[in-house]
Parts: C-alpha cells; sequence; structure tokens
C-alpha cells in the first residue's frame, strides 16, 4: 500500500514540469495525446477506408472536410469546432483535394481533374462551374491541389501541368479564368499568403511570389532540388516550405530570401499554426511522425504518429483555429479519420 502511494506520488511530481513548461492550465493525461501542449486529443472515424485532404474553417464554429480516392467525393460539415461531424447529403463526382473559404457562407471547391464548385451556404450545396485547367498532369498526380482566395476577393488556382506549372486567376468568384501562364517550369502544389502578397510552391524546389493580386509573379529563390508541400505564415513576415526529402526552409522577409534550418524530418506533407510560436508538421513516409515546434519553426522535435494504434495512418491536412483561450487543431487522415486537439493559451 505504502509503496503503491509512493509510485502515485512520484508519477505526479514527475507531470508537473511538463504542464507548467507547456504552458497549459487544463491540460489532462490522454492515451492519443503525443504531447503534453496538445490536449483533449480526439480521432473520429468519419469514412473507414477513405482519405481526408481538404478541410476549410468557414467562420465561428463551423469547419468543412472533403475526401478524395479511395472514397472521393464526399463532404462532413462540423458546427462545433470539430467535436461532431454530419456527413453532407451532396457528393462530388472527382476527388476533393482543396476546399477554401471565402467569408459569408462562401466556400470554393477544387478537385483533382481542375473542376471547380462554388457553395454560398456554407457547404450545404454546390455550384458547379468550370473546369479550371485542361493541361495534362504530371506523372501519376492530380492536376489540381491548390486554391488562394487574395485580399481583394480574387480566387488563384494552380495546377500541375507537365510542361510548367500554371496558374490561374478569376476575379467574379470562380466563374471565369485568365491562364497566368506557366510560372514555373515544373508542377505547381499549393499557395500560401505572406506579408505583402501571395507564395505558391511546387516540384521545382522553388518559390514564387505576386505582389499584385495574382497578376503576374516571379522567382524569389531556389530552396532544393526535392518537391516542396508543406507551406505555412507565421504571421510578421515568416514563412516555412518543407519538402520532399524532410528539410524545412524558413524566410523571415514575406518570402524573399530563405535559409534551410537544421532540422531533418520525413517527407514533408503539411503545417499548421497553433500558436504565436507552436507550429505543427505532418509527414507521410517512414514512421508518419508529427513534428512539432514551440520556437515559431526554429527547432523541431517528434512526437509520433497521429494514432498509435495505427501507425501507417497519417495526418494529410490541418488547420490551426484560434479561439478567445485556446487554439483548435482540426484535420483529416489518410484513413478517413478526423482529429481534433486543443493548445491552451
Amino acid at each position: 500500500m505504502a509503496n503503491n502511494m509512493l509510485r502515485n506520488t512520484l508519477a505526479s511530481l514527475l507531470w508537473i514540469p511538463l504542464l507548467f513548461s507547456s504552458g497549459c492550465r487544463e491540460a489532462v493525461e490522454d492515451k492519443h495525446t503525443p504531447h503534453p501542449l496538445l490536449v483533449n486529443w480526439e480521432l473520429t472515424e468519419l469514412l473507414p477506408g477513405g482519405r481526408f485532404d481538404a478541410i476549410a474553417w468557414l467562420g465561428g464554429d463551423q469547419v468543412l472536410m472533403g475526401s478524395r480516392n479511395p472514397d472521393p467525393g464526399h463532404l462532413f460539415r462540423s458546427d462545433d469546432l470539430g467535436k461532431t461531424w454530419q456527413r453532407l447529403a451532396v457528393t462530388i463526382p472527382d476527388e476533393i483535394t482543396c476546399l477554401m473559404s471565402a467569408g459569408n457562407g462562401r466556400v470554393y471547391l477544387l478537385t483533382g481533374t481542375s473542376q471547380f464548385y462554388r457553395s454560398e451556404d456554407f457547404g450545404e450545396s454546390w455550384e458547379y462551374l468550370t473546369q479550371v485547367s485542361n493541361n495534362d498532369p504530371y506523372h501519376w498526380f492530380k492536376l489540381s491541389y491548390g486554391i488562394a482566395v487574395t485580399d481583394q476577393g480574387t480566387v488563384l488556382v494552380s495546377d500541375t501541368a507537365e510542361s510548367g506549372g500554371h496558374v490561374y486567376r478569376s476575379t467574379d468568384h470562380g466563374a471565369s479564368w485568365e491562364d497566368i501562364g506557366p510560372i514555373s517550369p515544373h508542377a505547381l502544389y499549393r499557395f500560401e499568403h505572406t506579408d505583402d502578397g501571395i507564395l505558391v510552391n511546387g516540384w521545382e524546389g522553388e518559390v514564387y511570389k505576386s505582389t499584385d493580386d495574382g497578376q503576374t509573379w516571379r522567382r524569389t529563390e531556389r530552396l532544393t532540388n526535392s518537391p516542396l508541400y508543406a507551406t505555412e505564415y507565421l504571421g510578421n513576415g515568416v514563412n516555412l516550405q518543407a519538402c520532399e526529402d524532410g528539410r524545412i526552409f524558413i524566410s523571415e522577409d514575406a518570402g524573399e530570401r530563405w535559409r534551410e534550418l537544421e532540422a531533418e524530418t520525413e517527407a514533408a506533407d503539411d503545417f499548421a499554426v497553433l500558436g504565436p510560436s507552436v507550429v505543427l508538421l505532418s509527414t507521410y513516409t517512414d514512421a508518419k511522425s508529427i513534428y512539432l515546434s514551440e520556437d515559431g519553426g526554429l527547432g523541431w522535435q517528434n512526437i509520433g504518429p497521429v494514432d498509435p494504434e495505427d501507425p501507417e495512418d497519417w495526418l494529410d491536412h490541418f488547420i490551426g483555429v484560434e479561439q478567445s483561450d485556446r487554439w483548435v487543431l482540426l484535420g483529416g487522415t489518410n484513413k478517413g479519420k478526423a482529429l481534433r486537439a486543443e493548445v491552451l493559451k
């Protein structure tokens, strides 16, 4: 009895420095939580055997998520910031590769074959508008992965054209499109905001930037020979990029100049910001680990898989949503699960 009490006391004492160092006022121990900074770590299987690679915060407590192969075109919406999810009645006849909110209930949807849809009612119903790109995709990849909405309301879409990545531009909410032309000699992937414009990355290992609402683009710097996938904006001119060979790059001047960080991870998939200095990176090869930075992306630690009970699953796309007293992590996995966790302020 005494030995049991002693062991319990020591275990409690060991947890104290972890909780104080994380800054969490309500941290709880959870078997699925890989780090004490992340609390209320929950996984919910929504689409067994499916894959979620598109998620968007719609404002308030509403979040929308869409599926890719092997069970494509399904849409799930949460009205309580990821605590519960409902499958919507509509099904898109293609893989959903990107969702983007434009505010006030308007949402854009992009598919792997560059089909473009628009919703005006938070994803409840959809209007098919057009196929944005008619190019041939690079190898076995999808033709389109990225949407951006600029501060002026202009919509941008990228493609993975075999002859060089194009950017397309719409000033009428997706009804018509202008082909800006191949801005890269290789496929383009995803967009990200920065202080004075928009960045786009891709297979060339280069970052391209526009400061005129997507009308013209220029290469800022060649970072690597490996494809760039993960991209994130941390604010105050700081942007991150990470590539297929696991290296991470940082820019502190709105994407103009970049330097490689000492951290080395696995093949990078996506970033999510969860506070002024907290960033997560998901990976999709080897151990399929999640990496955590608590200093604005400068240092990284491996905090394990998204699901310890299914090490072959990984976090495919995820976002951070700021609340008054916490940041909420929301994402989808490669095996049809929804993730929710919190970082308390």
